[in-house]
């Protein structure tokens, strides 16, 4: 009975250990996904409003201040950008 009892167990025990790694293993890729999407749909969304707000004057491209959005010209407000061009 005891053998049997025992055998129950390390036989809990490890189901338990094994489920407990299973879900950490699956709780792990799921944040690193969630993440991943938030960061990229973020920068999408600040790119598409740049790409927005690019008017063409003298053959140049610029910014047009008003079409930027005003979280950018929020201090702290955790959006910035920079713009580097060839020329």
């Amino acid at each position: 009975m005891k053998s049997l009892q025992r055998h129950l167990q390390l036989w809990l025990a490890v189901s338990l250990i094994l489920l407990i790694v299973l879900f950490w293993i699956v709780a792990n890729r799921s944040m690193h996904r969630i993440t991943e999407n938030y960061i990229v749909e973020r920068l999408e969304h600040d790119w598409q409003n740049l790409y927005d707000a690019l008017v063409q004057r003298n053959n140049q491209l610029a910014l047009h201040n008003k079409r930027i959005n005003s979280i950018y010209h929020t201090l702290d407000s955790g959006h910035y950008f920079l713009i580097a061009s060839r020329g």
